[in-house]
């Protein structure tokens, strides 16, 4: 599992209108494409609710996807839970998936281990990146 930290920008362009109500968290189950879907709706709304502009928002959207993409690529399903961080102001992210264990996760962490470079453990992304 790896949790990412959006915080928000000082600009805020206000809830879309065709935003689901936001919930304070939110799991989704990631079985097939249309989940993506999902994660990406519920990910608009509670950034937005949290006061992210609209880069703020559109990274967070990068950012599930590629997490939801790699759960159905690389595992046999998994979930992605979304949540207030609970200094306030920012978006946590976990994905959490149900896969093959890799055989050396400290080899995996080195670059050169593989055709797509090495595991970033976690990725930290606040306002002052």
């Amino acid at each position: 599992m790896c949790g990412t930290r959006f915080e928000n920008a000082d600009s805020h362009l206000g809830p879309r209108h065709d935003d689901p109500p936001v919930p304070p968290k939110a799991r989704i189950e990631i079985r097939d494409r249309l989940d993506i879907h999902d994660v990406q709706l519920k990910t608009r709304a509670l950034a937005t609710a949290l006061g992210f502009d609209a880069q703020r928002v559109a990274e967070a959207l990068v950012v599930v996807s590629e997490l939801a993409t790699n759960i159905l690529r690389h595992s046999t399903g998994g979930s992605i839970e979304l949540s207030e961080a609970p200094q306030g102001s920012a978006l946590r992210v976990t994905a959490d998936d149900r896969g093959p264990l890799i055989a050396d996760f400290r080899r995996a962490l080195e670059d050169g281990s593989g055709p797509h470079g090495p595991i970033v453990a976690c990725l930290l992304y606040t306002s002052d990146a």
